[in-house]
């Protein structure tokens, strides 16, 4: 295990990891789309950030891959680093067992799968972190990325995806086991009894363009479904002629 002197070959594969992981969201995107069990929408990017375990900081800060349709950018961004420093702090307590933040998943409190532990030759460990995609994509993301760049191996990367029953990452590798056919199926019924977005959500898409602070904090303070009403007059007064569509566009509605 590495304890922070590793460092000589650091700036010599920061741009490595960052082309992996570029090819690696463009690979899941693409397979994604093609399972309607994943509400992938329009969305084909996000945060990417890369920490190593025992050091201070990022090794790569967040960084934008493709783009964020959206208007999450803030939320995606701060999502990757909180789901690398949880895994950094988790590792550090359990480095035997941790493996992915998947496993402190506490979606009620914003804490989500998507970042996993990579090891290389010298067993200096880093967190491989994204967000910005659905939960199952972003996992399905760092595992290939990690793989890409040699710090994790295909069979350590099975174990992973069989913790969160990543199928996504199963099918990207085309290796098949008993347990992803129902790991779809339960997939597919999570996506059914997933709760509607909150006004806060709708706030923070229509704050991009649409309203200022007063309305920003009025539409918080609504129901969902006040909200949603309101929203839909905003989008039409600011010059949209299909609020809905907007909506939609911005993974508000499906």
């Amino acid at each position: 295990m590495c304890h922070g002197n590793c460092t000589d070959e650091h700036a010599v594969f920061i741009v490595s990891v960052e082309t992996a992981a570029e090819e690696a969201v463009r690979k899941v995107v693409k397979v994604a789309k093609q399972y309607k069990e994943i509400n992938l929408g329009d969305r084909t990017g996000g945060y990417f950030c890369l920490k190593m375990i025992y050091a201070h900081g990022f090794l790569i800060p967040p960084k934008l891959i493709d783009t964020v349709t959206n208007g999450k950018d803030d939320k995606y961004r701060e999502l990757c680093q909180e789901k690398a420093n949880r895994l950094e702090a988790n590792f550090l307590v359990n480095p035997e067992e941790t493996v992915s933040s998947w496993q402190s998943r506490d979606p009620k409190n914003k804490k989500y799968g998507g970042a996993v532990i990579g090891t290389d030759y010298a067993d200096c460990n880093y967190a491989f972190s994204f967000s910005g995609l659905p939960e199952i994509c972003d996992e399905a993301a760092t595992l290939l990325t990690a793989i890409k760049v040699g710090y994790l191996t295909e069979e350590k990367a099975i174990e992973i995806a069989r913790i969160s029953r990543n199928w996504l990452f199963m099918k990207i590798i085309n290796v098949e086991e008993v347990w992803i056919d129902r790991a779809i199926s339960e997939y597919i019924q999570q996506q059914l009894e997933k709760n509607e977005p909150t006004s806060q959500e709708l706030a923070d898409v229509l704050a991009v363009e649409i309203i200022g602070t007063e309305e920003y904090e009025e539409i918080c303070a609504m129901t969902f479904d006040e909200a949603l009403s309101y929203a839909f007059t905003l989008i039409a007064d600011a010059g949209y002629e299909d609020p809905e569509a907007y909506l939609k566009e911005k993974g508000i509605l499906q």
